[in-house]
């Protein structure tokens, strides 16, 4: 009777192909999941080009522009600065003391005599330009930054050295150096202060990056000062000014290690606070501290002359400042969190697929912005070039990007055979309608219509020995079925071998199934095997119904899980892989069909206890989760056995 059951069977599935063709039930096999608005929030900001970040501006608007410089001239004399800083009445702000000031009239006045009467240590530097800095300690002269003649020098030649250097700053005009223009009318003096890395204050100046009198994110020197070296040419890294470590660079790779948080920070917040609401535009404020104190060393506009190569990395961070200064963000908006969540973003995802097909982490990475994506994407061409964003590449990779914004997630698939991009999504949410939007009525509509055929008519619900041919049966319709119904399909057969299609499951499998995800595993644990009982079902009847819970129960649980998924990288490297293997009906038979129950108990199974078992018991214990694995086969085998002898008990008493 067997053969006489694949009959009814053949027939029964393919009357019911054209309605579920002609249906419009929602099919769980789509590309992209449209919307009409970009799925955007309070709380997001995106950075769509490079003319939008900080530094871009200031190469554009600042750089070179006389009309900007003069009304900050005052700001950066580094003399008259003083005087207006200490106007601001900021509470717990010190302000270095100043011993002398020395101009081309004056200089000669500087003798070994006055050099030895100014308290020692103190800082000898130009207030008109940046550099020049030196330090005179225990009647010694040393550079600390960028002078061009000899150091480490006492009495009369430290004197004709600190003269000389004076001259030789006197009669330059720093402004044209690199265009900073708010230098171009400052009296051209230089200045000797107090040496404020005493008393407690073991680190070079912190430097709080403002916009909008609001203070967003701080480098600080990660090491205490050594010898005479400056704190900018030491490790650095970057916090907000909750003292969280930020994923950002700008010059240099930030240190490693841990950061201890000064005993004031809070006060420090509170004094940069206030020196930002008095400052127009985006600055950066130098600070000094240590102990109790907090000490103002200057205002900086144009951060390292805000050069072609200069940017800060992720280059999201670029562009958060200036949405602040020019009012896209509201300061209030720019929290530590919104900050810190803005630089460590992860919803733009790039993916690549291998040959079109094979999962290639390795050249796959989220990223805070469009921007940063798109540099990675275009390797070829540097983001510090002028015309990155004119570039056909660039301008491709951002207009997909642009696509998949107005979709719940933000992929942009790639493969090494092309240079064409293409937007992929997937609900982010696991909503009821999300949910239900992943299982294909269409065949779940087949089966039901089928199973009660069959229950009405009495025919194929008696026990059989096996239904392996059934079994093939079925899934040669089911391919016809998916050739028929699924979106976009291309073909019944991809080009691929067998042997090939199933090696690129199992790496996709490998890689959208992480351990930090347990609920997935062991929601694919309770329900794949409802495939292998389809395997092993003795009536067609019960070959259909196990399919069936496949398809709603299996299907419902395992995308509920699949869409909680917090790493947006694995989420639209599966949305992405299910896209293409669902362009041919047999591939995506093979996937979702054939492989998955052997990966989910032959490979997931196995490292979920092993993994699970070094988490709760120590890394080492390999042991045990070899152990726990052997019990849990046994398990599974002694159940599944009493199952199999309670059903042939049945079966005989029935006979």
């Amino acid at each position: 009777m067997a053969p006489l059951f694949s009959y009814q069977l053949l027939l029964c599935m393919l009357a019911i192909l054209q309605v579920a063709r002609g249906s419009n039930i929602r099919s769980r096999a789509r590309d992209i999941v449209h919307n009409d608005e970009p799925f955007f929030d309070n709380n997001d900001y995106v950075l769509w080009s490079k003319n939008d970040t900080y530094f871009q501006w200031c190469r554009t608007h600042h750089i070179n522009n006389y009309t900007w410089g003069k009304a900050l001239s005052k700001l950066v004399d580094k003399a008259e600065v003083k005087s207006i800083v200490k106007a601001m009445g900021v509470k717990g702000l010190d302000i270095p003391q100043t011993y002398a000031i020395y101009n081309s009239q004056n200089i000669s006045e500087f003798t070994v005599d006055a050099m030895h009467r100014i308290p020692q240590p103190f800082i000898i530097k130009p207030t008109h330009a940046s550099g020049g800095v030196s330090r005179v300690k225990n009647n010694t002269y040393t550079c600390l930054k960028r002078c061009k003649g000899p150091s480490n020098l006492t009495g009369e030649r430290a004197v004709t050295e600190i003269i000389k250097a004076a001259n030789a700053s006197f009669s330059t005009d720093y402004s044209t150096y690199r265009n900073e223009l708010q230098y171009k009318d400052l009296p051209h003096q230089i200045i000797v202060e107090e040496d404020v890395l005493v008393d407690g204050v073991k680190t070079d100046v912190s430097y709080w990056y403002s916009a909008n009198g609001q203070p967003l994110f701080v480098s600080i020197q990660c090491n205490p000062t050594e010898g005479n070296r400056l704190g900018t040419t030491t490790s650095r890294a970057f916090v907000n000014i909750k003292f969280e470590r930020l994923d950002l660079q700008l010059h240099r790779a930030p240190c490693r290690g841990g950061l201890t948080k000064p005993k004031n920070w809070d006060q420090q917040v509170a004094v940069a606070r206030r020196l930002a609401r008095h400052v127009p535009g985006i600055v950066r404020i130098d600070l000094y501290a240590g102990n109790d104190r907090i000490i103002f060393s200057e205002f900086t506009f144009t951060t390292g002359f805000c050069e072609d190569t200069l940017a800060f990395n992720p280059r999201v961070a670029d562009g958060l400042l200036l949405a602040v200064e020019n009012g896209s963000i509201d300061p209030s908006r720019a929290t530590p969190e919104f900050v810190k969540n803005t630089i460590h973003g992860t919803s733009w995802v790039f993916f690549t697929l291998r040959n079109g097909r094979t999962v290639f982490p390795a050249s796959s990475k989220a990223f805070p912005s469009p921007v940063d994506l798109c540099e990675f994407v275009n390797a070829n061409i540097s983001y510090h070039d002028k015309h990155w964003e004119q570039n056909e590449e660039v301008k491709h990779c951002l207009s997909v990007a642009k696509e998949a914004a107005i979709l719940p997630l933000r992929c942009v698939m790639g493969s090494d055979e092309t240079s064409t991009l293409r937007a992929i999504s997937d609900h982010n949410i696991a909503t009821i309608s999300s949910i239900m939007g992943h299982i294909d009525w269409r065949r779940a509509l087949a089966l039901f219509i089928a199973i009660g055929f069959l229950t009405k008519t009495k025919v194929g619900t008696q026990p059989q020995k096996n239904q392996y041919t059934n079994n093939i049966l079925y899934y040669f319709v089911l391919a016809l079925f998916l050739r028929l119904t699924l979106p976009n399909v291309k073909g019944m057969f991809s080009t691929y071998l067998i042997i090939a299609i199933v090696r690129q499951s199992f790496e996709a499998f490998r890689y959208v199934h992480p351990m930090e995800s347990p609920r997935i595993a062991l929601s694919h644990f309770a329900t794949y095997w409802f495939r292998i009982a389809a395997l092993r079902s003795k009536s067609l009847r019960n070959l259909l119904f196990w399919q069936l819970l496949g398809e709603t129960v299996s299907a419902f649980f395992n995308e509920y899980c699949h869409l909680l998924e917090e790493q947006n990288i694995v989420h639209c490297t599966r949305a992405g892989f299910i896209v293409t293997m669902k362009e041919y009906a047999f591939d995506n038979l093979i996937r979702e069909y054939i492989v998955s129950p052997f990966c989910v108990y032959g490979f997931l199974l196995p490292k979920f206890v092993m993994h699970w078992s070094g988490r709760m018991l120590g890394i080492g214990n390999h042991i045990i989760g070899i152990f726990l694995f052997g019990f849990t086969l046994f398990t599974l085998f002694r159940l599944y056995s009493k199952y199999n002898m309670g059903r042939k008990s049945l079966t005989s008493k029935n006979s």
